[in-house]
């Protein structure tokens, strides 16, 4: 009776290790779960992750699901001197969603909207997040990834009128960025700009100016994306 006991409870053992092990294999979805990034798999199945926000119906006006389109990158439209047949990466990029979304955390810091890139194999190089968390609570958040995280690099980045703060964090497997405290800057004397310009341009990046973008880099694929993307939310990664 007592080895009976002994086969039935390791029986029970490993079929709740299977059990386990079957709901990690399915893995997250994107706009269902939300996203720790602080624990962000850089093994993470892209394709998987954004299957159900692929969906053409999450193009449907009020769906209440956020919509990705899946691009790939060719070596030609991200130099102009490169193969069009070699691909340089494939985005997965938001194009519908709500600012009150809230897709992922890092810490105290939600985030609206998550998107990546991978290699021509899949292999995860570089997600962005973005949030339009107040100044106090990125505040916070630099505070608490600086004790995690000690002495990161602190830099200033510009993109046309807008100027960021770029900081930057290295753990052993990953890059982590942030590009916070944006900011328009006219000051340049190469640019002449009427008053009527200036407005034009601050109603255009009022909402891009509040907001600030959380980038996790694979270490393997720093050297090949840093500085050199320069589209969307992934030019401020420099």
């Amino acid at each position: 009776m007592k080895n009976n006991a002994n086969h039935n409870g390791i029986k029970h053992y490993i079929l709740f290790f299977l059990y386990i092990c079957c709901i990690s294999c399915q893995g997250q979805e994107y706009d269902k779960d939300i996203l720790n990034l602080k624990e962000l798999d850089l093994g993470l199945n892209a394709d998987r992750f954004y299957k159900n926000s692929t969906k053409r119906e999450n193009v449907k006006l009020l769906s209440g699901k956020q919509y990705v389109e899946k691009d790939t990158i060719t070596e030609y439209d991200h130099d102009w001197n490169g193969d069009r047949n070699k691909i340089f990466a494939i985005q997965y990029r938001v194009v519908g969603y709500s600012p009150a979304d809230v897709v992922a955390q890092f810490g105290n810091i939600h985030f609206s909207r998550v998107e990546s890139l991978v290699d021509d194999k899949g292999n995860l190089m570089l997600i962005n997040a973005v949030t339009k968390a107040s100044k106090d609570d990125i505040l916070k958040f630099i505070t608490a990834l600086k004790k995690e995280y000690p002495n990161p690099e602190v830099t200033e980045a510009s993109s046309g009128y807008t100027n960021n703060q770029i900081i930057t964090w290295k753990d052993k497997d990953r890059i982590i960025k942030l590009s916070t405290n944006a900011r328009l800057d006219f000051s340049n004397p190469h640019n002449i700009l009427s008053e009527a310009d200036k407005k034009e341009i601050q109603e255009i990046e009022k909402n891009r100016i509040t907001e600030s973008t959380l980038f996790i880099c694979n270490s393997t694929y720093e050297k090949k994306l840093l500085g050199n993307l320069h589209s969307g939310n992934w030019m401020n990664f420099k």
